[in-house]
């Protein structure tokens, strides 16, 4: 690091030694005004950028940690792969898990369905599995957006990298939740309809990511 003297104040020449600590202490003493040098300025927004971009990715390291498959007893694997009506199979399975755990039908209001769908290995957590979706549906098997989620993972294993922005990511996120609540239409004064309609979109994702009991598990909640 080399000192000079120009208009009576001490500046720093570009060095790749140059110390912070040195530039926080002349911080009264480094000129702005002359080019080809190192300021203050600079190294503030520098240091700054940093910082930015640690926090950033400590909030990335958050939410990927949070959308970990559990390491829950209660969510559970499926023993074999299923085909064709999805609705008749959930609406029955739900009714078999109940009687087998000795509850009663009734019990069954109660209760909400989470499928994990898309599980992968995460690149992140290595020994943990990660997920595409979690779609969560009440006893009657209707959508519950508010309760699902597209995780970040996944996300970034499409674009085979990093968000710029969460903000980039939660839009998304936003998009895929309202385009699926928008299809499963739960909402539809029509049984047929919202039946046809869970069908129609199970099908489509189990086509879409090639899934299977391999891919996906199940968690009873409530």
């Amino acid at each position: 690091m080399q000192k000079m003297v120009k208009n009576n104040k001490t500046v720093v020449q570009k060095d790749a030694s140059v110390d912070a600590l040195f530039l926080l202490r002349n911080w009264n003493y480094i000129s702005s005004s002359s080019p080809g040098i190192i300021f203050l300025d600079d190294y503030k927004r520098n240091r700054n950028k940093k910082k930015i971009d640690e926090e950033h990715e400590m909030k990335i390291e958050e939410v990927l940690a949070k959308q970990l498959l559990a390491e829950d007893p209660s969510i559970e694997r499926f023993e074999e792969d299923f085909y064709g009506d999805f609705y008749d199979y959930f609406v029955n399975f739900l009714k078999f898990k109940c009687l087998s755990q000795g509850k009663d039908l009734a019990s069954l209001e109660k209760r909400k369905l989470v499928l994990y769908l898309d599980l992968f290995n995460s690149q992140d957590f290595p020994g943990r599995k990660a997920y595409r979706y979690k779609l969560v549906f009440d006893s009657q098997l209707n959508f519950l957006a508010a309760e699902s989620d597209f995780t970040l993972s996944a996300l970034c294993r499409d674009l085979r990298g990093r968000v710029d922005q969460l903000s980039d990511y939660e839009a998304v996120r936003s998009q895929a939740l309202a385009s699926l609540a928008e299809r499963f239409d739960s909402k539809n004064p029509d049984p047929n309809t919202r039946i046809q309609n869970f069908n129609v979109v199970l099908a489509d994702l189990y086509d879409r990511y090639n899934l299977s009991r391999f891919k996906t598990a199940y968690q009873l909640v409530g």
